[in-house]
């Protein structure tokens, strides 16, 4: 890629098929070297990934430390979004100054008015203060839900949020 105004990118020319066939990939990486090898592969954006995230957690760094790191290996080659711990305007400005070139939300959308999720964890997630342990597989059971049409365990953390129809603490 070269070096183009307002950090915007032409695609390298790995990708061409993608295009072609309307395949895209974003994939969310904890680390320089998984970032370096996604774009090896012709992704175009990754998503630098701190373990602040609430979600789907591939971090191995605080977003902090993680995010510079993944742009300098690859922000010359494809686009860097920042992930973990944004929540408001400042932690958005904080993402850019470390070099990204966007972020990458999920929590604060899960805890929109508009998210379709359980009143009670709706309002537990607005009020939380803390971060979510990286490590959660061990974590008591809190109730059930539904996923693709099977009951599923619910466990602390858990990265499905709760729907209107999960039974949970």
């Amino acid at each position: 890629m070269t070096g183009s105004p307002a950090g915007s990118r032409s695609p390298p020319p790995t990708t061409a098929p993608k295009y072609r066939n309307r395949c895209d990939s974003t994939p969310q990486v904890g680390s320089a070297d998984a970032a370096e090898r996604a774009v090896d592969d012709g992704v175009e954006v990754v998503v630098a990934q701190g373990w602040e995230a609430g979600g789907h957690n591939y971090g191995g760094l605080p977003t902090i430390v993680g995010v510079p790191a993944v742009v300098d290996a690859v922000g010359d080659r494809a686009l860097v979004l920042a992930a973990g711990g944004i929540t408001d305007g400042r932690q958005v400005a904080a993402a850019l100054c470390l070099g990204a070139d966007g972020v990458w939300v999920g929590t604060l959308l899960v805890a929109s008015r508009e998210a379709q999720v359980h009143p009670e964890h709706h309002r537990r997630l607005v009020a939380a203060l803390g971060e979510v342990p990286a490590v959660r597989g061990g974590l008591e059971q809190v109730g059930t839900t539904v996923f693709q049409g099977q009951e599923t365990v619910l466990r602390k953390f858990n990265v499905l949020p709760p729907v209107p129809a999960t039974e949970a603490d």
